[in-house]
């Protein structure tokens, strides 16, 4: 804001309420009903849990369980905890293999009363899940579950959007597989104590934020050293091992550079 009135001089502005109506989404971030980082041998149940829990608590609403792959999701609901979910039988799945039809049938029934659907991560983005039972908002909406920890925010922000769409109400819980979370630098220590403070989004989040960012430097840390290679010529072995050395250094020591070998006339990865 300042930008806009200091340096271009823009002085009036119109606010204009949301298309999309009012957020009345449901994710109290830091609390362990609404994250939960597990073990593997009790990241299925914990899934199913939350599934039959959110169910019982807001009689019957809608739940979306959100898998990073088909993979994933495969494997669990071929396992045994899967029949623990109430009414296994019923559960609807949302995958890339199936055809057009059948996917507005599913996305359909997925917002009906007492209805769970798996879904792959791909059906995140601009799948729309409107419920328009009243019955349904009245008791909380439809509860979406995130079986992973989405490496871009954007993706998350569009999963959670496939609840509380168009001012309706809607929650959003996360059960996260603890040894997944150690890209981020996070390893069992970390995760106790952000369990016993009450810190744990606001903990796995900035670790995200910087991971991206940190990534977004080494590309262009090592496209600009690559360039600087490709357009040297030199057939002095130490000179060319000296001039890298220089632009090397301009680099932070920490990020991964790639070096062209001089003799091999490859990329090679140090």
């Amino acid at each position: 804001m300042k930008l806009l009135t200091n340096e271009y001089k823009i002085k009036k502005f119109s606010y204009l309420p949301s298309v999309y109506g009012l957020n009345k989404l449901t994710f109290a971030k830091d609390t362990s009903d609404f994250v939960k980082i597990v073990e593997q041998k009790e990241y299925f149940t914990s899934i199913v849990n939350e599934i039959n829990k959110r169910r019982q608590n807001n009689k019957g609403i809608p739940v979306l369980v959100f898998f990073e792959t088909s993979a994933k999701l495969d494997v669990f609901y071929k396992s045994r905890e899967f029949k623990i979910i109430d009414n296994y039988q019923q559960v609807k799945l949302l995958t890339e293999k199936i055809s057009p039809v059948e996917k507005e049938g599913v996305v359909r029934q997925a917002v009906t009363q007492n209805t769970v659907t798996l879904i792959t991560r791909e059906f995140g983005r601009g799948t729309d899940f409107v419920c328009y039972d009243k019955i349904i908002d009245g008791q909380g909406g439809v509860h979406v579950i995130q079986t992973f920890f989405s490496d871009q925010l954007s993706e998350e922000k569009q999963i959670k959007g496939r609840t509380s769409r168009q001012g309706n109400n809607g929650s959003y819980s996360l059960v996260l597989l603890d040894q997944e979370l150690e890209k981020y630098g996070l390893v069992t220590r970390d995760i106790e104590t952000m369990k016993a403070r009450s810190e744990l989004y606001s903990t796995i989040d900035p670790k995200r934020q910087l991971s991206q960012l940190y990534i977004v430097v080494i590309y262009s840390s090592c496209y600009i050293l690559y360039h600087f290679l490709e357009t040297t010529q030199t057939n002095d072995n130490e000179t060319f091992k000296s001039e890298t050395q220089v632009l090397a250094h301009r680099v932070s020591d920490e990020q991964v550079i790639y070096v062209r070998s001089v003799k091999t006339q490859q990329l090679t990865y140090k």
